[in-house]
């Protein structure tokens, strides 16, 4: 719009410059034309025309300069209140979003002082962790955490009767725990050696890790005799098996899954294959877990069936009570029957009693005998 008010007016002050020319190129026509009266009044006509053409051409080019000017103004202020409101939108949008930029700020500082405060925890809880493992580097208190998790383990599967914690044996050997199988036991050790097992993962060489699994062999093949000699005791009620609890799921599965431990020779038998010969099962928490719970359910169906006898037996005892009651009621009535027999008897015999009675009191009465009162009242009784 300024570049149209812009060439406007150059318009007009051409055409303004135009009719000046036009009158000057008419005056000195009339000048070299005729230097008399009539040539001036001609060219005063002339100029009064030009004069009069002039005023109305300014006067036309104004209105519609000013019309314009006008429409311009309006298309301004139009332009201006729609900048205007759109500006004012876009300050409400900006400040709208600023808010909520600063409201995900605060959260996410919030998040943010959350997290370092997390991160202090698990800074605290891996020096935790690390006296954790500093503590369990000692064979016999690791051993006894792994016998406070198969205590856990029984007490949350068995009923407190179905198994024993440190069970001891004639000869003073206490085994970890034993479970109550029918009338038969399952010896259970806790205690499975795995410092060389620990060596044999954080060894970096393959000679270090040939040297930590050869250890690891020799404790696991020593510890397995032992639980063959100390805890299979079929004598004392023992099943000819026990159960050796694997406290890790990778170390049950390097030695009965991937069966590479024990395999250096042909002639050497392999980990797995010595704990089965020396009847000793490898079992690991979940394993473990599996066998309590089929066991807990076999101790059910025998618990079921054990009550089930004791109430045969006792449907059996009730049976015979019925047929010793059945045999005393038909004595008893078979007693009654006699008993009502004998007092039929009796009083038949009360009736020929009573009129032999009465036929001798008729005779008395005809005698004129007379009858003691005590007689007649015994008499009376009698009837």
């Amino acid at each position: 719009m300024f570049w149209e008010i812009i060439i406007l007016s150059l318009v007009l002050v051409l055409l303004i410059l135009y009719l000046f020319w036009e009158r000057k190129h008419h005056q000195d026509q009339l000048v070299r034309l005729s230097p008399g009266q009539d040539s001036l009044q001609l060219m005063g006509q002339q100029v009064e025309g030009l004069r009069e053409q002039m005023r109305a051409h300014l006067e036309s080019s104004a209105s519609l300069l000013q019309k314009q000017i006008s429409d311009l103004n309006s298309r301004v202020n139009e332009g201006l209140t729609s900048s205007a409101g759109l500006l004012n939108e876009g300050h409400k949008n900006v400040g709208e979003r600023l808010d909520r930029a600063a409201k995900v700020i605060g959260e996410l500082q919030k998040q943010l002082g959350s997290l370092q405060e997390s991160h202090e925890e698990l800074r605290g809880l891996k020096r935790d962790f690390s006296d954790f493992k500093e503590i369990f580097k000692s064979p016999k208190l690791r051993g006894n955490f792994g016998e406070m998790l198969l205590e856990q383990l029984l007490s949350q599967v068995l009923p407190p009767d179905a198994f024993t914690l440190q069970y001891a044996f004639s000869n003073q050997e206490k085994v970890d725990a034993i479970i109550r199988q029918g009338e038969r036991l399952v010896s259970v050790d806790a205690k499975f050696p795995l410092e060389n097992f620990s060596r044999y993962l954080k060894a970096e060489s393959q000679e270090e890790k040939n040297e930590a699994k050869k250890n690891f062999v020799n404790d696991v093949k020593k510890h397995v005799e032992s639980i063959h000699n100390k805890y299979i005791r079929p004598n004392e009620g023992t099943y000819d098996f026990a159960l050796m609890y694997i406290p890790a799921e990778n170390v049950y599965y390097e030695i009965l899954i991937r069966d590479e431990m024990g395999a250096a020779s042909a002639t050497e038998h392999r980990l797995r294959d010595f704990c089965f010969k020396k009847r000793v099962l490898p079992v690991s928490p979940n394993t473990f877990y599996v066998y309590l719970n089929t066991l807990a359910l076999g101790l059910k169906g025998m618990r079921i069936e054990k009550q089930s006898r004791e109430i045969l037996e006792k449907l059996s005892r009730l049976s015979r009570d019925l047929i010793k009651l059945e045999e005393a009621l038909r004595k008893t009535g078979l007693h009654l029957g006699n008993a009502q027999g004998a007092w039929e008897e009796a009083n038949k015999r009360l009736d020929r009693f009573s009129g032999q009675m009465e036929k001798l009191v008729g005779q008395g009465e005809e005698k004129s005998l007379e009858i003691p009162q005590d007689s007649k009242e015994a008499l009376s009784l009698v009837r």
